[in-house]
């Protein structure tokens, strides 16, 4: 070997990026292929924006009469995607509820998606409202990946349920019109407005008084100008056509922040060894 070759800088940062990935899979922070990924994007410095976004539990119990009512548009679109979403709550050991937030079912037998943060430190899950049938449903937790904040839970008893419409998250474009829809103020909202960025890294960090998040970085998020409030997480962010195309994650500063559907999909997919398109 020649040791005294000197390497161009852009191969001394590809061979970097290649030991970080190595010594990270090594921790288990995350599945080879979403690392891989990450890593690729990473070494061209022009595929991705790196955001930084407080945060705030969304997690709490919220006042009904906070919802404001929604223009023709944005109901007639809620009335189409509502039914195949659940307003989850949330309960302490005690029995208390903490907090409210949504599901996506995903299946006619009561699989439902949820972000992580929602369900990881509850000691009861129940899908409190059926936006279907307006059934109460206990929940039970599948499975969940801590590094992409996302939660698979099954509703116990539940059968004949809507599927939500899968889009296709790979299409979507900046300036595309999309809507949030969650369980905000306790709730079903619908916030709409135009995608701002795709392929987001997004840094979260402790708004004033609030805990750190358990995962600090997330990456290849949506943000739009749709809006949002406590209870949106794990709600759906859909086409003008009520097809969904991530799920909700977080708000910030008028933003929403979403998870592509086809990354969450590969997620449930290992979850569960289930495909669901």
């Amino acid at each position: 070997m020649d040791v005294g070759r000197r390497w161009p800088a852009a191969v001394w940062v590809r061979r970097l990026l290649v030991v970080v990935s190595v010594g990270l899979l090594g921790l288990g922070v995350t599945c080879g292929t979403e690392l891989a990924a990450l890593v690729g994007r990473l070494e061209r410095s022009d595929a991705v924006t790196f955001v930084t976004a407080p945060f705030r539990p969304e997690l709490r119990m919220a006042d009904r009469d906070a919802a404001q009512p929604l223009d023709p548009e944005l109901a007639a679109l809620g009335a189409k995607v509502t039914p195949s979403l659940v307003e989850l709550t949330v309960f302490d050991s005690s029995g208390t509820p903490v907090g409210q937030a949504t599901g996506v079912v995903l299946d006619s037998s009561g699989l439902v998606v949820t972000n992580h943060h929602v369900v990881a430190d509850a000691a009861e899950v129940i899908a409190t409202r059926s936006l279907h049938d307006w059934r109460a449903y206990p929940a039970t937790v599948v499975g969940a990946d801590l590094a992409q904040d996302i939660a698979v839970l099954r509703l116990r008893d539940a059968s004949s349920l809507p599927a939500a419409r899968l889009g296709d998250s790979d299409a979507l474009r900046i300036n595309q019109r999309v809507a949030m829809i969650g369980n905000g103020w306790g709730s079903m909202e619908v916030g709409a407005g135009p995608v701002t960025r795709l392929r987001l890294l997004l840094r979260r960090i402790p708004a004033e008084g609030m805990p750190r998040p358990r995962t600090a970085v997330l990456y290849d998020m949506i943000e739009a100008r749709t809006g949002g409030n406590p209870g949106d997480s794990g709600g759906a962010l859909v086409t003008t056509d009520g097809a969904v195309i991530g799920i909700n994650q977080g708000v910030a500063s008028g933003s929403g922040y979403a998870i592509p559907i086809n990354k969450v999909l590969r997620v449930v997919e290992r979850l569960t060894a289930t495909t669901y398109r």
